[in-house]
């Protein structure tokens, strides 16, 4: 009786242990099945419209230019891929975080207008009042073993513009929306001539009117004015993105701080500086822009001595969409420090591969995470 009351009793004690773990499993399980839908629901509410270029870039790896008159052999293919500012962002918010993104853009209705529209459905991202009759823009890049150099045809986006000419104007982009997206991207800016000045300006007002959150990022500026930011533009934009060169050019200051208090000056709300292999840093408006004192947030970036570096050529894109896939209509030192971590995970992934707009999943990004965890928070007058 004795030993069958004790068989007994340590049965009933694993059922009793069995049941108890079962539901410890259950409660697990369903928070994690909350999470995830918390988690999708929030993608499935934040979605970016992005306005701006789109290239056919012809990347080659040298370590020198080629004289002229000679020939200068490479052991590596030279390949053809969608790029451009816009398209590059578009290709990882799209395909990397499943983020809704629409790009508004010129391309010719050639052979490479049909390689890039066919990257775009791969990719997930809506091409929006593209087509034209003139050949698609092309960037040569040469790049080489810290940096890269461009050949740019513009083409069809020397007549990108807001005018109505190409059948959409600010109205037309802005009523897409719908409130379906939060957020929009005016990328590539001094490869679209006729974006300059107003027609920016204006369409930044429009959304900032409608309650949508903004964004902006120069590019490089082949004419060396490294100005036409009139018309508005600049005390609409809530996320300046710039590398630290652009920074210091346009603004005719010394060092990336100063260069980002300049811009919160001219009525920017945060002012996003890449720093190289040091990480990046934004910098944050407190008040009115008369009195622009910020808080400043940095985040290094610790590349292991494993790492190889690629090709640089996007790295700045892949920066954007990182940062843009964390929400910011609602503008903390929470959500930059987040923008700014995912940012440079997903701007490492980018140079440890060819190619600006190459597709990664999100778990890809993820591992490259642990090297922007430096983090510093500090105010500034």
């Amino acid at each position: 009786m004795n030993t069958l009351a004790l068989t007994t009793s340590s049965n009933s004690l694993s059922k009793t242990r069995f049941i108890l773990f079962g539901s410890l499993a259950s409660v697990l399980f369903l928070s994690w099945v909350r999470k995830k839908r918390k988690q999708a629901k929030d993608v499935t509410n934040h979605s970016v419209i992005i306005l701006g270029d789109i290239f056919l870039d012809i990347v080659a790896f040298s370590s020198e230019l080629p004289s002229w008159g000679c020939d200068l052999l490479t052991d590596q293919p030279i390949n053809a891929s969608a790029g451009g500012s816009a398209l590059n962002s578009a290709t990882h918010l799209s395909h990397s975080f499943s983020i809704k993104t629409v790009v508004w853009s010129a391309i010719g209705n050639d052979i490479w207008g049909s390689f890039i529209r066919a990257h775009s459905d791969k990719a997930g991202v809506s091409l929006k009042g593209c087509l034209n009759r003139i050949s698609t823009a092309v960037c040569l890049v040469i790049s080489g073993d810290n940096d890269r150099g461009f050949l740019t045809h513009r083409g069809p986006l020397s007549t990108l513009s807001l005018d109505g000419s190409l059948g959409f104007d600010q109205h037309s982009i802005i009523d897409s929306i719908k409130g379906e997206s939060d957020h929009l991207h005016i990328a590539g800016y001094y490869n679209c001539p006729k974006l300059w000045n107003e027609p920016t300006g204006n369409i930044l007002k429009l959304a900032q009117k409608k309650g949508i959150s903004t964004s902006l990022n120069c590019q490089y500026d082949s004419t060396q004015q490294w100005g036409q930011l009139d018309g508005g533009i600049l005390p609409n934009i809530d996320f300046i993105f710039l590398n630290q060169d652009e920074a210091l050019l346009i603004s005719k200051m010394d060092d990336p701080e100063r260069a980002g208090h300049w811009f919160l000056s001219q009525g920017v709300r945060v002012a996003v500086i890449t720093l190289g292999s040091r990480g990046a840093m934004a910098m944050i408006q407190e008040g009115a822009s008369e009195q622009y004192g910020c808080t400043i947030v940095q985040c290094g970036c610790g590349y292991s001595k494993s790492f190889k570096l690629v090709d640089t050529t996007g790295a700045g894109d892949a920066f954007i969409s990182g940062f843009l896939s964390i929400p910011q209509r609602n503008i903390t030192i929470d959500s930059v420090c987040n923008g700014l971590r995912w940012g440079i995970a997903t701007g490492t992934s980018c140079v440890g591969q060819v190619g600006a707009s190459t597709m990664v999943s999100r778990s890809h990004i993820e591992q490259y995470l642990p090297l922007a965890s430096q983090i510093t928070v500090q105010q500034s007058i």
